[in-house]
């Protein structure tokens, strides 16, 4: 069975899948995931760039 409820992550670039965290409505218990988004996201950018 496929996972319809998901969205296949390896097919969007970290730019992309931040655009669709911040535009998105989310479930109350994945609220968590929305603090901080664009610190988080220039985090991994930099830990990306130093490998």
């Amino acid at each position: 069975m496929v996972d319809q409820y998901s969205i296949p992550l390896e097919e969007f670039s970290l730019g992309e899948y931040q655009e669709i965290l911040e535009s998105t409505p989310i479930l109350p218990g994945r609220k968590t995931l929305k603090e901080d988004v664009s610190q988080r996201f220039e985090i991994s950018a930099l830990k990306r760039s130093k490998t």
